[in-house]
């Protein structure tokens, strides 16, 4: 069984399946998952977009779903022959789903380890009572789990595998018609139907006050496979801005791309592996970010800028993100000593993310632990 319940654990969930599938024919897989996971031939009980929020209050308005998920999962793991569970982030339920597999004697992994030296620190006592073996994406996150006693290896993150675009930047370019001559900023709005509608209209309307000065930009939006079109083109109609949505990967978009704004999370990683300045932003609901505010112990919300422990990318949240702000930042990263500073520092944060090869070693890692130990 693997479990993941957002669309970069489902992009990572299907590179694991794919993997293990080609070293192991007789391996197969059922879960919750999205897309991705689907067509590598994951059996989903539930799909991922449903049980998908951040924050406590959004839960809320899911607990039914989700409590009814776990329920499900629970049951097959009762009743069906599963020899291995791997979980992907999605800590709340995982950590839930993990703990009663422990019970039953499965040996669970977690891949894409949830960032609990972050936040809610407790969680990772929680995490040394049901894991068998931690696979981290991040090369701070080894010695964390191992000082904690919890068994992991670190073998890079796979995002240096995988976000790679798949044609040259003129024919991306040519794809999403963009004229010649003309500088693009990219816009990565979220992979959750919440994330987007908090955070595009500040995106937007930064961008209309940003091409009133400055001229021969042009936008590209950036649709996750979780978002429906309809949601992106509602918002876009109301401003006076032309604005290209675009289902190209995020890789793809970046390569062509001279900065852009993003919600935090993934895809602020793969900014850095395309070497593209970023502005990162995020906001909650008013009462998560105050319950959740005294328990987060970082100082950034971006993981080029923990993991380089530095303010690579600008980083506003809450209600700092206003149009005028993201506007101004925009036009700070692109000017020369500012846009070549950031370029140079996220060299540094590529390097310590790993080597290529990254796909087959996790996969080896898996095979060895459920076969050889």
């Amino acid at each position: 069984m693997i479990i993941a319940g957002e669309a970069s654990g489902d992009l990572y969930g299907a590179m694991l399946v794919n993997s293990l599938k080609d070293k192991r024919h007789e391996i197969s897989f059922m879960g919750i998952g999205g897309p991705k996971m689907k067509d590598a031939g994951v059996a989903l009980f539930e799909r991922a977009e449903n049980l998908s929020v951040v924050g406590i209050v959004e839960v809320l308005s899911r607990l039914k779903v989700i409590f009814s998920a776990l329920s499900r999962a629970k049951k097959i793991l009762r009743t069906e022959k599963i020899d291995g569970l791997i979980l992907i982030d999605f800590p709340d339920f995982n950590f839930l789903l993990g703990r009663y597999a422990k019970k039953l004697g499965i040996r669970i992994f977690y891949f894409v380890v949830p960032q609990v030296w972050a936040w809610r620190r407790n969680r990772i006592k929680v995490l040394k009572n049901f894991v068998y073996k931690c696979v981290p994406v991040l090369p701070l996150e080894k010695k964390i789990l191992c000082d904690a006693g919890i068994n992991a290896e670190y073998a890079g993150h796979p995002l240096i595998d995988l976000s790679k675009p798949d044609s040259d930047s003129q024919r991306i370019k040519e794809r999403l018609n963009i004229p010649e001559g003309f500088k693009v900023i990219a816009l990565f709005p979220g992979s959750r139907e919440r994330e987007v509608k908090v955070h595009l209209p500040a995106m937007l309307n930064a961008c209309r006050r940003f091409a009133s000065t400055k001229k021969n930009y042009f936008f590209v939006l950036s649709m996750a496979p979780t978002i429906s079109r309809d949601i992106l083109e509602e918002e876009i109609q109301k401003v006076n801005l032309p604005v290209t949505i675009s289902a190209e990967s995020a890789a793809n978009i970046l390569s062509i791309s001279d900065a852009g704004i993003a919600v935090s999370g993934t895809v602020t990683l793969e900014g850095a592996l395309a070497r593209k300045p970023l502005i990162v932003i995020y906001r909650l609901s008013w009462l998560t970010y105050i319950i959740a505010k005294p328990f987060v112990k970082v100082k950034f919300i971006s993981l080029p800028n923990l993991i380089l422990d530095k303010m690579i990318y600008p980083e506003l949240v809450q209600e700092g993100i206003t149009p005028e702000s993201l506007s101004s930042e925009l036009v700070e990263i692109l000017k020369n000593d500012r846009y070549n500073s950031i370029v140079k520092d996220l060299d540094t944060v590529a390097q310590r993310l790993g080597d290529t090869g990254v796909v087959n070693r996790i996969s080896e890692i898996f095979i060895n632990s459920m076969v050889t130990e």
